[in-house]
């Protein structure tokens, strides 16, 4: 177990026509049979909203080398202050 990936990530969603992400340091891969991952994802965020609708989830692990791109989440309310476009799967 002391190979799977911890640290910090950036989990994106797409709902209601927007896109939902955030950056989480409390992620940890749970099991890789099924891909099994656990994260906290505070009640009142936007992205819990869209994932309690059932929305899928993209998760992005970044490296001690992404540090300035774990500053691109939105804030709090899920404002997203960038462009972004769709991949084939509807995830920005």
């Amino acid at each position: 177990m002391h190979r799977y990936a911890s640290g910090v990530t950036i989990n994106m969603n797409f709902f209601k026509h927007s896109p939902r992400d955030m950056t989480a340091s409390v992620f940890l891969s749970v099991h890789t049979t099924p891909p099994t991952i656990f994260m906290y994802v505070n009640q009142r965020t936007y992205i819990a909203q869209s994932l309690r609708a059932g929305g899928r989830l993209g998760v992005i692990i970044l490296s001690c080398d992404h540090v300035d791109v774990s500053t691109f989440a939105p804030d709090a309310n899920g404002k997203v202050y960038r462009p972004y476009c769709l991949s084939p799967t509807d995830l920005p």
